[in-house]
């Protein structure tokens, strides 16, 4: 579908332009030699802001974020070769945990390749299919909005996921008539009727109904339809980390995170003869590698026909959107009668006042309590792989969906602080902090650069047990012995205040909320740094 007169444009010009037409705000990048053109047509959009950085794996997990938090799609533009390379990190972990974005990178020319031409790699157009859910190689002027319009459509539908669009650097500046294209409605599809009223069915017979929600949810903005479905059935619900605060974590029918999956909290699912899975595809993280034991009627929500299945038999599968095929079966259970169902609600409470009992003693705990008393409820919080970030997802109560998250499939680390970043470009009037170790904030800690830069006052909160804390537990636990994960780490303080911003050392809980607060008064970023080990057990 084409939009308006077409006009002479460049192959640059032209794949900004049906950015700016798509709604993109946001573009991320390293200028260089290879993708210079596509840098400067950002300019002629003054909608569109460019962020640059230090390292493309930095800003292509800021890109990651955005999405995150805001479904919104922000680009990359990078050079081939070595920019692409160092996006790879950033594209893998938004194929794992399905996250819409775009790449546009440079590449050689036609008659280069194979000779050894700059910023060459073997196969560059491989190594990106082999990260991404779609991709193309441009040959021609007039064809670059089309592939940007196709590209943006695979990102944002059905499962999404990153894709990538090249752009030869002499195409870049080759001109051609264009014409922009209308951007490609994104359908939001229903589920079969039957298999709604089949499920309906196994719903209401239920004796005791339980409800998963992961990540698709998330994406889907089906709160409102699950806390009414939950409800309908009184039905106790908990989630993957992905999904964590779809429904609110403080709902008396919510459990949470990782109450089921390896914590006190699995006698529910033990007891469960229902369970519902709306956005999950339940893989090998999520189920602590396909050892959890679901009830044998499973109720399987997806937008992928191929995740339905795929690792648990389901009884009834349901390809849509979860948005809308929620509101079928809300539709399908309306006059479901429950009253002789016994709430679970009070049996929640119960255990999550116990586990509280259990563990308010410990100093990690009451970090997340401090926590949770200084973030407003939209603030979002970003983590690396830690057993802090346990403790976080566990304990902090998110009552929206978007407001913590994490690498989860892939398990980058690195990734909190960019993410953080990311998130305050989405949303500058929120609050955003990145709980991290030393050992992963180091990996991008370069992300600072970009906040000073452009006045992003994103909080990382390391806690700094001067080791790659959980891999070097492991190691103790199963061969008796340690090898190659303890650290020798800058001051983090002088470190953030060498790039402009500020940074303070916090040696108790009670003194992180007044840390907190100073950092979310300043208009640069703080690096909190805790010196501590975690506790292990958070049950």
């Amino acid at each position: 579908m084409t939009s308006g007169s077409s006009r002479i444009m460049t192959g640059a010009t032209a794949a900004l332009a049906q950015l700016a037409a798509e709604g993109v705000e946001v573009a991320v990048g390293i200028p260089g030699e290879h993708n210079i053109a596509l840098c400067d047509a950002v300019l002629d959009h003054p909608r569109m802001r460019f962020i640059t950085g230090r390292h493309e794996q930095a800003i292509t997990f800021m890109a990651n974020s955005y999405a995150r938090a805001s479904a919104r799609v922000a680009v990359s533009l990078n050079v081939g070769g070595p920019g692409v390379t160092n996006s790879l990190t950033a594209l893998a972990d938004a194929y794992c945990d399905s996250v819409p974005m775009l790449l546009v990178a440079s590449c050689c020319d036609r008659v280069t390749l194979g000779r050894g031409g700059f910023h060459e790699l073997k196969d560059q157009s491989a190594v990106l299919q082999s990260v991404t859910k779609w991709h193309t190689r441009v040959e021609e002027v007039d064809a670059v909005p089309a592939a940007i319009q196709r590209a943006l459509f695979e990102a944002r539908s059905g499962r999404p996921g990153p894709t990538a669009v090249e752009i030869p650097v002499g195409l870049q500046c080759e001109e051609a008539e264009v014409r922009l294209r209308t951007p490609l409605p994104v359908p939001r599809p229903a589920a079969d009727v039957e298999a709604v009223a089949e499920a309906a069915r196994h719903l209401s017979a239920a004796r005791v109904p339980m409800v998963l929600i992961g990540g698709g949810a998330a994406r889907a903005d089906c709160g409102r339809e699950l806390v009414a479905l939950v409800e309908c059935l009184n039905a106790a619900c908990f989630t993957t980390s992905l999904g964590k605060g779809v429904v609110p974590d403080d709902h008396p029918l919510s459990l949470g995170w990782r109450l089921v999956e390896n914590g006190p909290g699995r006698i529910f699912l033990d007891e469960a003869d229902v369970l519902l899975v709306v956005g999950s595809s339940l893989g090998e993280v999520e189920t602590g590698g396909w050892a959890l034991p679901l009830p044998r009627k499973l109720i399987h929500i997806d937008i992928c026909p191929g995740i339905i299945g795929r690792n648990y038999r389901a009884a009834v599968g349901l390809t849509g959107d979860a948005k809308v095929v929620l509101g079928q079966l809300l539709d399908a259970l309306a006059g479901c009668d429950v009253t002789d169902r016994r709430s679970p609600a009070p049996r929640i409470a119960a255990l999550k006042a116990q586990i509280h009992a259990r563990i308010r003693d410990k100093t990690s705990f009451q970090f997340v309590r401090t926590m949770q008393a200084a973030l407003p409820d939209d603030a979002v919080v970003t983590n690396d792989a830690s057993v802090m970030n346990a403790w976080t997802l566990v304990h902090l109560t998110r009552t929206r969906p978007r407001t913590a998250y994490i690498t989860r499939s892939l398990a980058a680390l690195g990734f909190a602080y960019p993410a953080a970043v990311g998130a305050k470009l989405a949303y500058p009037e929120r609050q955003a902090v990145a709980v991290t170790g030393d050992g992963g904030f180091l990996f991008t800690s370069d992300a600072l650069s970009t906040a000073v830069q452009y006045r992003l006052n994103a909080v990382a909160l390391v806690f700094n047990d001067r080791s790659y804390g959980t891999i070097k537990q492991a190691q103790i636990d199963r061969f008796g012995r340690a090898v190659g994960v303890d650290l020798v780490n800058p001051d983090f303080v002088r470190l953030a205040e060498a790039y402009g911003g500020a940074g303070c050392h916090v040696e108790r809980p009670d003194d992180l909320r007044v840390a907190l607060a100073a950092a979310f008064a300043r208009d640069v970023p703080t690096v909190i740094e805790v010196p501590f080990e975690p506790d292990r057990d958070m049950f």
